[in-house]
Protein backbone atom coordinates (compact mmCIF):
# COMPACT_ATOMS: atom_id res chain seq x y z
CA UNK A 1 0.00 0.00 0.00
CA UNK A 2 2.19 2.88 -1.18
CA UNK A 3 1.92 6.21 0.57
CA UNK A 4 4.00 9.04 -0.84
CA UNK A 5 4.35 11.78 1.73
CA UNK A 6 4.01 14.36 -1.01
CA UNK A 7 4.47 17.98 -0.13
CA UNK A 8 2.36 20.84 1.04
CA UNK A 9 2.20 23.49 -1.63
CA UNK A 10 1.22 27.14 -1.58
CA UNK A 11 -0.28 27.14 -5.05
CA UNK A 12 -2.47 30.21 -5.60
CA UNK A 13 -6.10 29.25 -5.16
CA UNK A 14 -9.17 31.46 -5.51
CA UNK A 15 -9.95 30.77 -1.83
CA UNK A 16 -6.90 31.91 0.15
CA UNK A 17 -8.31 30.16 3.24
CA UNK A 18 -7.45 26.72 1.91
CA UNK A 19 -4.13 24.88 2.23
CA UNK A 20 -3.80 22.33 -0.61
CA UNK A 21 -1.81 19.13 -0.13
CA UNK A 22 -0.72 18.20 -3.62
CA UNK A 23 1.67 16.07 -5.68
CA UNK A 24 0.90 13.05 -3.49
CA UNK A 25 0.17 9.38 -4.02
CA UNK A 26 -1.95 7.15 -1.82
CA UNK A 27 -3.13 3.82 -3.14
CA UNK A 28 -3.48 0.08 -2.50
CA UNK A 29 -4.43 -3.01 -4.48
CA UNK A 30 -7.61 -3.17 -2.36
CA UNK A 31 -7.94 0.48 -1.33
CA UNK A 32 -10.87 1.12 1.02
CA UNK A 33 -10.51 4.81 1.90
CA UNK A 34 -8.16 7.48 3.20
CA UNK A 35 -8.44 10.83 4.96
CA UNK A 36 -6.31 13.70 6.29
CA UNK A 37 -5.92 14.61 9.95
CA UNK A 38 -3.93 17.34 11.70
CA UNK A 39 -2.41 17.57 15.16
CA UNK A 40 -0.72 20.55 16.84
CA UNK A 41 2.94 20.41 17.86
CA UNK A 42 5.88 18.13 17.14
CA UNK A 43 4.28 15.04 18.73
CA UNK A 44 0.50 15.54 18.81
CA UNK A 45 -1.43 13.59 21.41
CA UNK A 46 -4.63 13.96 19.39
CA UNK A 47 -5.51 14.42 15.74
CA UNK A 48 -8.57 15.99 14.12
CA UNK A 49 -9.98 14.79 10.79
CA UNK A 50 -9.92 17.69 8.34
CA UNK A 51 -10.96 16.14 5.04
CA UNK A 52 -13.74 14.12 3.56
CA UNK A 53 -12.74 10.49 3.02
CA UNK A 54 -11.16 9.60 -0.31
CA UNK A 55 -13.04 6.70 -1.86
CA UNK A 56 -10.41 6.05 -4.55
CA UNK A 57 -6.62 6.11 -4.62
CA UNK A 58 -4.70 9.15 -5.86
CA UNK A 59 -1.52 9.09 -7.93
CA UNK A 60 0.47 12.31 -8.21
CA UNK A 61 -2.42 14.54 -7.27
CA UNK A 62 -4.11 16.37 -4.45
CA UNK A 63 -5.24 14.38 -1.43
CA UNK A 64 -7.51 17.17 -0.33
CA UNK A 65 -7.59 20.66 1.05
CA UNK A 66 -7.41 21.89 4.60
CA UNK A 67 -9.12 25.09 5.73
CA UNK A 68 -6.31 27.46 6.78
CA UNK A 69 -8.28 28.39 9.91
CA UNK A 70 -7.68 24.84 11.17
CA UNK A 71 -4.03 25.82 11.75
CA UNK A 72 -4.83 28.45 14.39
CA UNK A 73 -3.10 28.08 17.74
CA UNK A 74 0.26 26.57 16.77
CA UNK A 75 3.17 27.19 14.42
CA UNK A 76 4.01 23.49 14.03
CA UNK A 77 1.50 20.94 12.76
CA UNK A 78 1.62 17.29 11.79
CA UNK A 79 -0.55 16.34 8.83
CA UNK A 80 -1.39 12.66 9.03
CA UNK A 81 -2.61 10.70 6.01
CA UNK A 82 -4.54 7.62 7.16
CA UNK A 83 -5.21 4.86 4.64
CA UNK A 84 -7.52 1.88 5.18
CA UNK A 85 -7.14 -1.32 3.17
CA UNK A 86 -10.12 -3.58 2.46
CA UNK A 87 -8.38 -6.36 4.44
CA UNK A 88 -8.62 -4.22 7.60
CA UNK A 89 -5.03 -2.97 7.72
CA UNK A 90 -4.36 0.72 8.34
CA UNK A 91 -1.28 2.66 7.33
CA UNK A 92 -0.31 6.25 7.86
CA UNK A 93 2.25 8.81 6.75
CA UNK A 94 3.03 12.08 8.48
CA UNK A 95 4.21 15.42 7.14
CA UNK A 96 5.53 18.19 9.40
CA UNK A 97 4.29 21.69 8.59
CA UNK A 98 6.09 24.76 10.00
CA UNK A 99 4.17 28.03 9.82
CA UNK A 100 5.53 31.52 10.30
Amino acid sequence: MPIDRGRATRTPFPDRHVWPLGDSTVNANQFADAHLEIGAGEEPKTFTAVSAPLSAGVTGGALGTIDANAFAGSTVWIIRIVVHHKNGRTREARVRLQLG
